[in-house]
């Protein structure tokens, strides 16, 4: 996937749930400035997003897009609200309390029971709205996203194919949204390993990265209240330093003030996606280094 630079730049966008939705921002600004990467690598709902400036070559319906979707009834009747707690702003505490909680616990006995609590064809549906399921290799814009293959514990690039299935199996959140046994392998959420896939980006050819970190901050305000909530942090901690390592090798990293949010709370898009228009006009001239045109 060579680039018209000496040097082809990727733009490698982070995993992060809602909090991805700061991409948006950060490519309102690149546009803005005719700054365009040579390459586009992303994982989870970095891949989602790059996917659609990818196959559109610019930002300018993206941010009406997105929000059109999040405002439709389908994705309502996704409920990923039952994943966070929102404690603010409640008329009545203790029936919201007790409403969340047994939704939670409806979604814990499909977890039990089931490889996934969302279906994937739910998954599918739902790209199809934002995603033109055309094949990777017509975007204008050399796209790969990154999955891992759950059965061997190998990394995934995706760079050919259906879009909407590649994008798909980068983002099968593990436990949350079903995966699908392929050719490939049995594929799941990028972000396990590759929360910001830079190594990939560079194996496909790039010589400089520009990485978008939209992973939650460490630290934990309050104690676990369930053992479950112990293994998640768990794995968290194993995912937050891969990622480490992976940005570690990143020509200029952008972190939008996105951190403290939780991966489903897309009740804030706005706010977050201006976080990464705020990122990224704060770190213009180190962009432009890396993105303008020579």
């Amino acid at each position: 996937m060579p680039g018209r630079r000496r040097r082809p730049t990727a733009l490698v966008l982070g995993g992060g749930g809602a909090r991805g939705l700061a991409h948006i921002g950060l490519l309102e600004v690149l546009d803005a400035h005719q700054l365009r990467p040579d390459m586009v690598v992303g994982t989870s709902i970095g891949a989602i997003v790059g996917a659609m400036y990818a196959q559109a070559r610019d930002s300018r319906d993206l941010r009406t897009r997105m929000t059109a979707f999040l405002h439709s009834d389908f994705f309502t009747s996704m409920e990923l609200q039952a994943f966070y707690r929102k404690r603010d702003k409640e008329l009545f505490p203790f029936i919201e309390e007790w409403m969340r909680e047994i939704r939670m616990r409806l979604q814990m006995t499909r977890v039990l029971t089931k490889r996934g609590v969302i279906p994937r064809e739910i998954l599918t549906t739902g790209l199809g709205m934002l995603i033109d399921d055309r094949s990777i290799e017509e975007f204008p814009i050399p796209f790969a996203c990154v999955a891992m293959d759950a059965l061997s514990g190998q990394v995934r690039i995706l760079r050919e194919g259906s879009a909407v299935q590649a994008v798909a199996a980068s983002s099968s959140i593990p436990g949350i949204i079903e995966a699908e046994n392929s050719a490939t392998g049995y594929l799941i959420d990028g972000a396990v390993t590759a929360g910001a896939p830079v190594r990939e980006a560079a194996a496909l050819g790039a010589r400089t990265t520009v990485a978008v970190d939209v992973s939650a901050d460490l630290e934990w305000e309050r104690l676990p209240e369930a053992a479950y909530e112990v293994m998640i942090r768990a794995g968290d901690i194993a995912s937050a330093h891969c990622n480490r390592e992976q940005l570690s090798d990143a020509d200029l990293v952008l972190r939008p003030s996105v951190g403290r949010l939780h991966w489903a709370q897309f009740d804030d898009a706005d706010s977050i996606i201006e976080a990464g228009r705020s990122e990224a006009l704060a770190q213009l001239t180190r962009l432009r280094k890396h993105l303008a045109k020579t």
